[in-house]
């Protein structure tokens, strides 16, 4: 007898299993789903099998092949477009006698022989096996007549109000061929939407078979986790693999159970696998085959797949583990999480109920994740990097996570704290603030909303109204995809790393104040404060010496919130101004215009070509500039740090200078030449200023086109920057070319290397022991000093590799140093893979 199995649709419910595997490849008792459907079919003579496939449909034809192996044919037809179910079944030419149709998702021990009985009997176009539900709305609705069981009427997923009967379609079905005559070839079409409706339009019978058998949609995890349960509970009666090597515990051929394991059953093992001393597997546990579980572990009610590793002193409940996963030693992983294949948890980490990690995640150590994880590989325990919190819009940072966040950074300040929250001016950062702006209010939060306002002008409002804290939001111009969120303590610095550590564990623990209805947080829309900061640093700059001798300048503002401030300045100053990219509001069109070497072309040759004494080009926020001299051009970081570090040690005597590892030697030089002391500090926004505290430095910078300037406020500002290179070019009367020149020329090279996570320590760790004789610093990463130059490996904020850098007497030692250094790390890894270590 024929059958038809419908297997191909893509399992989206059933994600991340899905991902990789096609739904009917999801294993049941450690075997696919798929073959204990052809093993019904064949038990009751049905061997003449149709398999319809679209999504990843040749992993199903590469695994049944012929059906030699189960004593059945089989042959495939392929869906290149989606043709619904009765649509997928109609291309079948060789359906020309009675044939069943059967759903690939489901899992039963209907007793087919009766079922064709039945069908037989009652002479109809077709008949439909149902199956009742207890809560029958989620499901199609079939209202038979008691006596005849003939089909009346059908109602597709009815409100309780509608609900007159509780039998269900349960996708199975017995056809006459005549039947598909309904169906045009070729067009999607749907058999409980369309087709059988159709059918009782045209006064056809159609006939309800009612079964009290076992019945499961395995629709979702949660009815995947059921129906493991359910079979070994003995609910359903299909064959569990293996031996029993107690009552309720089968165990396959080849797997060793070490002395002290304690199995409470039901429960199955698979294949050559292993179960190391002191572990519990607990009732309702499927281990799949080739799974290594080390010692001390407690597995409960839980599913592993093939190839996994589970180290030791872990915890697992009702969760499940998809193929070649490894779970690192003392991790938890609670109710209803899923982690996809080839993903790695590393050690000491909490995967929260109803987590879902996509495929190839690697988790670092020490993690508490308490969302999904679908895009990027590499996921940092902790939200914070060097330079605030990045992440993909709508993917990794969606509204859901801002109102999160903000209600943990709430949560740590109190009920009743005022924070000021500002954005640049992208759409993609106005979503994000009002997402945080509510997360605020739910905390019992005051939101002073400053819109469109450059980050060094928030700050200072925080300082001049007396705040408790600011936020900022910006989508950074090299990713437009991105969004940037900084958070500020009541004197306008980054928040130190207490905080973050404090805000991350109310994020991750969701440890969240939700403010009683009384003290909701309310939002004040606050007027500029550009005035008071403009009259704040015109105390600092020699503005008397640039109105007398104005300059031809021409910005680059990228469309960014400094596009109305900046030039209100340089006219009060009586400079003469040529903007570029200056449009202002929430509309503005992503586009790339990051200030950096290969973006800057318009500026530099605008510049040049009206004979301009200095191009500057800001970022989205106000907070970096660079500079492009009258020749048109582009000066680099360390060029700019180099050239203003030596104005202000000319300007204010000997001091202290700060400026991370990064940075070039050249500024030691100039800093030796000034009797001054150069402090070097650990990358980002928050160190710097640190140091600059604890020092009492006159000046920091780095070598992106960060600068600080104490007197005005800690904070890298662009705005104040591009002032004070002004000054200087007044103060020196010379032009920016000539005062470039008189700094010694350096070569700085920087780059990238891949590195599997679980090394970073190991690495790091050999680069020191291995390089003892050279002078290293290990203040950030590890830089080694050589006689022409020098070496900063440093493991990447964002991702899981290090990045190098390196300076020399000339391009080509640069270059040198970094091919050498990441030769050496390529060897590391070889050695650390090779247990060769």
């Amino acid at each position: 007898m024929k059958a038809v199995i419908m297997a191909g649709g893509k399992g989206t419910r059933l994600r991340p299993l899905t991902t990789n595997l096609p739904k009917p490849l999801v294993p049941i008792i450690n075997t696919p789903m798929i073959i204990h459907t052809i093993k019904l079919l064949k038990k009751h003579n049905f061997d003449e099998i149709y398999i319809t496939i679209s999504y990843l449909g040749k992993k199903i034809a590469d695994l049944l092949g012929h059906g030699s192996e189960f004593g059945v044919s089989i042959k495939y037809y392929y869906e290149e477009r989606p043709l619904g179910t009765a649509g997928g079944v109609r291309q079948i030419s060789e359906l020309d006698d009675t044939f069943l149709v059967v759903s690939s998702d489901i899992i039963t021990d209907i007793n087919l022989s009766d079922f064709f009985k039945f069908h037989k009997n009652k002479g109809g176009i077709g008949s439909i096996a149902l199956t009742k539900e207890e809560i029958p709305v989620a499901y199609g609705i079939v209202i038979t007549d008691e006596n005849t069981k003939e089909i009346k009427r059908f109602l597709e997923k009815p409100g309780w109000s509608e609900v007159f009967s509780d039998k269900i379609n349960a996708g199975i079905y017995l056809l006459e061929p005549e039947i598909l005559k309904f169906v045009e070839k070729g067009v999607e079409y749907d058999f409980s939407h369309q087709l059988f409706p159709r059918i009782l339009e045209n006064n056809e019978k159609l006939f309800g078979y009612t079964f009290d058998k076992y019945w499961l949609d395995v629709g979702t995890t949660e009815k995947y986790l059921k129906a493991h349960h359910d079979i070994l509970n003995g609910k359903i009666d299909i064959e569990i693999p293996g031996r029993q090597m107690k009552e309720g515990v089968w165990v396959g051929e080849g797997t060793e159970i070490m002395d002290g394991v304690n199995i409470w059953g039901p429960a199955l093992i698979g294949k050559n696998s292993k179960i190391d001393n002191d572990s519990f597997i607990d009732r309702n546990t499927i281990i799949g085959d080739n799974v290594l579980i080390r010692r001390n572990n407690q597995v409960k009610k839980s599913i592993i797949w093939d190839g996994a590793t589970v180290n030791e002193s872990c915890k697992l409940n009702s969760c499940i583990i998809a193929n070649r996963v490894e779970i690192g030693s003392f991790t938890n992983i609670l109710e209803n999480a899923v982690i996809g294949d080839f993903s790695t948890i590393h050690s000491a980490s909490t995967i929260k109920q109803n987590v879902k990690i996509w495929p190839e995640k690697i988790i670092e150590s020490n993690s508490i994740v308490n969302d999904n994880i679908k895009w990027g590989t590499y996921v940092r325990k902790s939200l914070f990097g060097p330079y605030g919190l990045y992440g993909l819009v709508n993917v990794e940072i969606t509204p859901e996570f801002c109102a999160k966040l903000a209600v943990a950074f709430g949560t740590h300040l109190g009920v009743g704290s005022n924070i000021a929250i500002g954005m640049d001016t992208r759409s993609l950062s106005s979503m994000v603030r009002r997402a945080m702006i509510s997360g605020l209010m739910s905390s019992g939060i005051n939101a002073y909303d400053l819109g469109i306002i450059s980050t060094p002008i928030l700050k200072f409002a925080i300082k001049k109204w007396n705040l408790d804290g600011g936020i900022a939001i910006s989508v950074p111009y090299s990713e437009e995809t991105s969004i940037n969120i900084r958070f500020f303590d009541e004197n306008g610095y980054d928040i130190n790393k207490n905080t973050e550590k404090t805000i991350e564990n109310n994020f991750f623990k969701e440890n969240f104040y939700r403010a009683t209805p009384y003290k909701i947080g309310k939002v004040t829309t606050l007027a500029r404060a550009e005035e008071g900061y403009i009259n704040q640093f015109l105390k600092f700059i020699d503005g008397e010496s640039i109105k007398e001798n104005p300059l031809k300048v021409v910005i680059d503002l990228g469309d960014g919130s400094a596009s109305y401030i900046l030039p209100k300045i340089l006219r009060k100053l009586n400079c003469e101004i040529i903007t570029l990219n200056s449009q202002l509001g929430e509309e503005i069109p992503i586009r790339e215009l990051s200030p950096s070497m290969d973006n800057l072309s318009t500026l530099s040759k605008t510049t040049r070509a009206l004979e301009a004494d200095i191009g500057l080009a800001l970022d989205e926020s106000a907070n970096k500039v660079l500079f492009v001299d009258e020749k048109g051009k582009i000066l680099s970081g360390d060029t700019s740090l180099a050239l203003l570090t030596k104005y202000r040690l000319e300007k204010n005597g000997a001091s202290n200078v700060v400026v991370p590892i990064t940075c070039s030697n050249i500024i030691n030089n100039i800093c030796k030449q000034y009797d001054s002391t150069i402090i070097r500090t650990k990358m980002g926004f928050r160190p710097i200023i640190d140091d600059m505290i604890e020092h009492d430095a006159i000046f920091g910078g780095n070598d992106f086109g960060g600068y600080i300037f104490p007197e005005i406020q800690l904070c890298e500002d662009g705005i104040v920057s591009s002032i004070f290179i002004l000054e200087l070019l007044n103060n020196e009367g010379s032009t920016l070319s000539e005062i470039v020149s008189s700094i010694p020329q350096f070569y700085m090279e920087k780059s990238y290397i891949d590195s599997p996570i679980q090394y970073r320590g190991k690495i790091m760790n050999t680069l020191i022991e291995e390089n003892y004789t050279h002078k290293i610093e290990t203040i950030s990463g590890i830089k080694i000093y050589f006689d022409y130059g020098w070496c900063l490996i440093i493991p990447d904020p964002a991702k899981s590799g290090f990045d190098i850098y390196a300076e020399a007497k000339n391009n080509q030692y640069a270059n040198q140093l970094i091919k050498h250094w990441k030769n050496q790390i390529k060897n590391i890894i070889h050695r650390i893979e090779t247990d060769d270590i």
